[in-house]
């Protein structure tokens, strides 16, 4: 029972990193669509194959409440967002 409360820490910063990942690819997604990288995870929404769905897993892996840093330029983006950890750890990923 020691280790419960970290492994559970561990595993939902994992899990908001695998949703970050997500979010990376419907950004490259985004732009071979639009010719630019989305700023909003409304804006992202429209390029998953289920919009609500996945506005509703990133509200389950991310305090998206909170909000989701999300900074555009012509050469790529980063986003940031709080994983739902006791901690609320900062999870973050750039691409291009």
């Amino acid at each position: 029972h020691v280790w419960q409360p970290r492994y559970k820490r561990i595993m939902t910063v994992a899990y908001a990193n695998v949703g970050l990942r997500e979010m990376a690819q419907l950004q490259k997604n985004y732009r071979q669509l639009n010719g630019r990288y989305a700023t909003s995870l409304f804006a992202l929404s429209e390029v998953s194959v289920d919009p609500t769905g996945f506005l509703m897993g990133m509200g389950r892996l991310m305090e998206i409440e909170s909000g989701v840093a999300i900074k555009t330029s012509p050469k790529g983006f980063i986003i940031a967002a709080r994983a739902r950890d006791d901690h609320r750890t900062i999870v973050r990923i750039q691409g291009s």
